[in-house]
């Protein structure tokens, strides 16, 4: 396992019993916070109702990119579909085997080659994957890749205006860059990595989606920012 896969290494030492067991996050939004592992080995009784909404609104083969732990593939598996767990980090890769994902894969979504899924799954923020706004266009050509004709993305993304609800600010999509687009920086034990994450609002994906030739349809809201999204190729 590489030095820098910190979220590797979280998940494997809780996993095996060892280690911190305990994430730490920031953004330039939001100061650190702790995010405890355990949330990452979470079932079915434990998913928020986006997550549970998601799963029920798989069909057919599905990739689950960003796959972490495994936690929504193996629901998925147990509901009879054929899953593809994919995450850039080699050690949670290597937990998900040892949880029983029938296939897990190492790979990152920019190299994830052309496939015949009927559901691309991405929870957790997952289109946070983008990194930025700009990012969209390369994200949902691989989309296009992934998919069988006909099928679907669902995809989790999190508002997070509230963090800006101030009267001096406005309308925050005004801001320039985008209130969305931040670095998210994690730390386990004294080492730190960080990454482009995006967090997008309904209107700014409505309208970036609707441009790049994809459907924007939100199936359900948290009520705390989070919200769900079916998409497919127009």
């Amino acid at each position: 396992m590489k030095q820098d896969d910190l979220f590797g290494r979280a998940m494997h030492d809780y996993w095996t019993g060892l280690g911190l067991q305990k994430l730490r996050v920031r953004t330039q939004a939001v100061k650190w916070e702790d995010l405890p592992v355990h949330h990452f080995f979470r079932t079915w009784e434990d998913f928020p109702e986006v997550e549970r909404e998601a799963i029920v609104h798989c069909k057919g083969d599905v990739l689950d990119m960003g796959a972490g732990a495994g936690a929504h593939a193996l629901e998925l598996q147990a509901r009879g579909h054929k899953v593809v767990a994919v995450d850039n980090s080699e050690g949670a890769v290597d937990v998900m085997k040892s949880r029983g994902v029938i296939n897990a894969q190492l790979a990152n979504w920019e190299d994830y080659p052309a496939s015949q899924f009927d559901t691309v799954l991405l929870l957790m923020n997952g289109i946070g994957l983008a990194g930025t706004i700009e990012g969209l266009k390369a994200f949902t050509d691989q989309w296009e890749k992934w998919l069988k004709p006909g099928g679907q993305v669902i995809f989790e993304s999190t508002d997070i205006a509230y963090v800006y609800s101030f009267p001096s600010v406005g309308d925050p999509r005004e801001l320039v860059p985008y209130y969305g687009e931040q670095t998210y920086v994690m730390k386990y034990g004294t080492t730190e990595v960080s990454f482009p994450w995006l967090f997008a609002d309904k209107i700014t994906l409505q309208e970036e989606l609707t441009k790049l030739g994809w459907s924007v349809e939100v199936l359900v809201e948290d009520g705390g920012g989070s919200f769900l999204v079916r998409s497919t190729k127009l």
